[in-house]
């Protein structure tokens, strides 16, 4: 997920396990791996867990690339208050993000749960505008959704 092109919305099996670098194999282990642990406890067990992938839970967004990836902390609490609420779980993943206008992640496949982020990270444009330039056009933090995290090479010191 971590090279998927900024401006992309991303939906759940969209190339989901392709390894596109090092920010992907790095979460095999704090994601990926979790996750594909998580299903094979649901479909063996009927153990039922919520896989939420979080993008940037702040008070507030902190730079151009954030009010795509923003969860406020409200939204936070009103996502766990769902999952804990819904009569079956099952083993679903999420994307925890706010309702956020410049989004890049999909929800609509779990609207079963019947949350509904209420916070936007637009709110906080004109003070990121304000406070610094938006990245250039060829800044890893304006390519990819994993922002700095896909910066820098595999093999280097």
């Amino acid at each position: 997920m971590g090279r998927y092109p900024a401006g992309t919305v991303y939906r759940f099996n969209d190339g989901a396990t392709d390894a596109q670098g090092r920010f992907w194999v790095g979460s095999m282990q704090d994601g990926g791996a979790p996750e594909a642990l998580a299903r094979m406890y649901h479909d063996k067990f009927g153990i039922e867990t919520a896989c939420v992938r979080i993008g940037s839970c702040l008070p507030e967004p902190t730079n151009h690339r954030t009010p795509s990836t923003w969860l406020s902390h409200d939204d936070f609490v009103r996502l766990i208050e769902r999952i804990f609420m819904v009569p079956r779980l099952g083993c679903p993943i999420v994307y925890g993000a706010s309702a956020n206008s410049a989004s890049w992640w999909d929800n609509r496949g779990v609207a079963w749960l019947g949350w509904q982020p209420q916070d936007n990270a637009e709110a906080f444009r004109a003070k990121i505008d304000a406070a610094m330039p938006p990245p250039a056009a060829d800044d890893v933090n304006a390519l990819y959704h994993g922002g700095g995290f896909c910066g820098g090479g595999i093999h280097e010191d």
